[in-house]
């Protein structure tokens, strides 16, 4: 009776060489196939929208949003956090703001939610977040290059805070 490293050992070394490239072959597929699908799932994840993936000549544009944060008696308030989905702007001492967002795949009828929020305390009063939806309806757009890029469009969002008794 044989052991099993006998039986391997039958095979001559061309015979080996086979079954090492074939395995190889069948492992390169499998690594080729998973990586395509991995790579597919990451372009869906982080740029696929309404119309499907995003790719290269995809519509883009800027939608931006300025104003000023007042308190209840009509004073400007400075130091109030505004975000605006990846982009954060704190109000000046005029309470004024402006944050953007730059939108890619997008209807041409947007809206995007703002959050207004006092972070600094007690040293210019304490008022209560706020969070409100800004709507663009039939934007126009300026500034573009007559190809991919759309421009830039703003709207001006003026608010007023309660104060946070």
């Amino acid at each position: 009776m044989r052991n099993h490293f006998q039986y391997f050992c039958i095979f001559s070394s061309k015979e080996v060489k086979y079954m090492k490239i074939k395995f190889l072959k069948n492992y390169n597929r499998l690594l080729a196939f998973l990586l395509s699908f991995l790579g597919f799932a990451g372009v869906c994840a982080t740029g696929c929208c309404e119309y499907g993936t995003m790719e290269y000549g995809t519509p883009n544009a800027t939608f931006k949003v300025h104003g000023t944060v007042k308190s209840e008696e009509n004073v400007p308030v400075s130091r109030i956090r505004v975000v605006m989905r990846d982009d954060t702007s704190f109000s000046d001492y005029q309470g004024e703001y402006e944050v953007q967002y730059h939108a890619y795949c997008f209807e041409y009828e947007q809206g995007f939610t703002l959050e207004f929020d006092d972070i600094d305390g007690i040293e210019n009063g304490r008022y209560s977040p706020l969070d409100t939806v800004v709507t663009f309806t039939d934007p126009q757009f300026e500034g573009g290059d007559d190809s991919w890029y759309d421009g830039e469009t703003s709207k001006e969002l003026n608010i007023n805070l309660e104060e946070d008794i």
